[in-house]
């Protein structure tokens, strides 16, 4: 392998570790947005770690025939590094903002209907109790 491929792969990893932080960022928005229970939290870190190994080895099979360099993990970190400084906090407020832009389209609508059909199970009942009545009586 030249120096020309090896230099493409950096920056190849340098894109991988970007998306390792969007990933991150993402689970992140998540849990600023909803309020998890422990053990989802738990189980959202196991998700993330897998996803990220299963990446990462991709990667290195797919881009570098498996072999495993110590210039692939600097891209990584540089690419991490480059992410979490410059576009990390503006990405969590943007992805904030979208997810609860969406939880109110959402209540919008499902308020009023929730409430339509609560209505009508009470409406229903109501019948129902004043049909048996009414039946009881004659």
């Amino acid at each position: 392998m030249n120096s020309q491929e090896q230099i493409q792969i950096f920056f190849i990893f340098i894109v991988i570790g970007i998306i390792i932080s969007l990933i991150f960022d993402i689970f992140r928005i998540l849990r600023k947005v909803y309020k998890f229970s422990n053990m989802l939290i738990y189980m959202q870190d196991i998700l993330f770690w897998l996803l990220t190994g299963i990446i990462i080895l991709q990667s290195i099979f797919k881009f570098n025939s498996g072999d495993i360099r110590i210039f692939l993990f600097l891209g990584i970190f540089i690419g991490v590094f480059i992410y979490t400084s410059l576009f990390s906090r503006y990405f969590i407020k943007l992805g904030t903002l979208f997810f609860n832009i969406i939880n109110n389209i959402i209540r919008f609508i499902y308020n009023p209907i929730c409430k339509i059909i609560s209505f009508m199970i009470k409406y229903c009942k109501n019948l129902r109790l004043y049909i048996y009545k009414k039946l009881k009586n004659t």
